[in-house]
């Protein structure tokens, strides 16, 4: 992104943060800067029953990603790009006739991916938290699906912006996904699995739980969105072409 856009973007970014428990959206989107027309699936893990992992000061994993992916949500939406949410309650997203024990983790997962499949163009944005049994362990992850050539380039951009302007400490690199992760197994469209943190590290899971941090950090995943969007797709070659 230009730096002039990015400032003009971030300006409206500080507007919506500083405001955002009253204000109400323009009736038109804020001017698009890109070259890509996508919708971004901003998913949530966990919900419901299925907190997901417990910080060592008691924060709930599913309340933390559900934050993060809210205010992510609207800064895109606040920008211009077109952005959904996979839940906007706080429980899992299983049909009432879905409700069997042992299968509702499945059908929830099923479902995120059916909704992300569901847009014209999505790039899937899956916010969790990491955890680990030994306490010294810290530092933002991305997970990219290997499915689509976009993932890595997305991931690998996203890791090194959180590493440059807001972990300078993180040595960690994107990696791709295996079949343990549903999302990125079955998902064929460019799509990221983004480890905030561990909240297994008192020091960062403070940090996680505090509201600036949180906008820092997405205002860093808002990027990456952003930067995508503005791209101009590749052409695919002319047949014959060699």
């Amino acid at each position: 992104m230009k730096i002039f856009q990015r400032a003009a973007v971030f300006l409206l970014v500080l507007l919506l943060v500083s405001c955002r428990a009253g204000m109400v959206r323009p009736s038109t989107p804020a001017a698009r800067f890109g070259g890509r027309s996508i919708t971004v699936v901003v998913d949530a893990g966990h919900g419901g029953e299925d907190c997901g992992a417990t910080g060592v000061n008691g924060v709930r994993e599913k309340d933390l990603n559900f934050s993060v992916a809210n205010q992510v949500t609207e800064m895109l939406l606040f920008a211009g790009v077109p952005a959904v949410r996979t839940r906007t309650e706080d429980k899992l997203l299983y049909r009432p006739e879905e409700n069997i024990p042992g299968r509702k983790k499945s059908y929830d997962l099923r479902n995120r991916l059916l909704a992300t499949e569901e847009w014209k163009n999505p790039v899937l944005l899956s916010i969790h938290m990491n955890n680990f049994t030994q306490e010294k362990y810290s530092g933002f992850q991305v997970y990219y699906s290997v499915r689509h050539p976009d993932s890595r380039v997305l991931a690998e951009k996203l890791q090194a912006d959180v590493v440059r302007q807001l972990q300078p400490e993180n040595r960690r690199q994107a990696k791709a996904g295996d079949s343990s992760i549903y999302l990125l197994d079955r998902a064929i469209c460019p799509a990221l699995l983004a480890e905030c943190g561990f909240l297994s590290n008192w020091e960062e899971c403070e940090k996680l739980c505090e509201e600036d941090y949180q906008k820092q950090l997405s205002f860093l995943l808002f990027c990456a969105m952003i930067d995508y969007s503005e791209e101009e797709p590749e052409e695919p070659p002319e047949k014959g072409a060699l």
